[in-house]
């Protein structure tokens, strides 16, 4: 069994950011956000706890981590749990590029993933 490895506000009833393997054939790494106002905040909706745009800065913090943890395991799994308007997308796009990864999404349909349509 893989430990799930988050990234989401350091609050007392939250997990730790504890960046462990214990599993060879894989690890799975969530990014919640770090929204820790809304965390905090009694009946806030999913879509404000969620509501969070990680920087390029806070997925950079993440690079060495995530090279170090997929040295040990056979496959990493990066989810963005973010899930507030396109954000996860974003975020996840950008992850990649942290990465040096190879996009799977062509860049004509990168483009066109814009949910964001009430800000223009």
């Amino acid at each position: 069994m893989a430990y799930v490895i988050v990234d989401e506000p350091q609050l007392s009833w939250t997990v730790p950011a504890e960046r462990l393997v214990t599993a060879t054939w894989g690890s799975v790494i969530r990014f919640h956000g770090r929204n820790a106002e809304m965390w905090q905040k009694k009946g806030a909706s999913v879509q404000e706890r969620f509501s969070y745009l990680y920087t390029n800065e806070e997925l950079t913090e993440w690079k060495g981590s995530i090279e170090n943890i997929s040295q040990d395991v056979a496959v990493t799994f990066i989810m963005f749990n973010n899930c507030y308007k396109d954000y996860a997308v974003q975020n996840a796009l950008e992850m990649q590029r942290v990465l040096g990864l190879r996009s799977f999404v062509p860049t004509a349909v990168q483009k066109k993933l814009d949910f964001n349509d009430e800000d223009k």
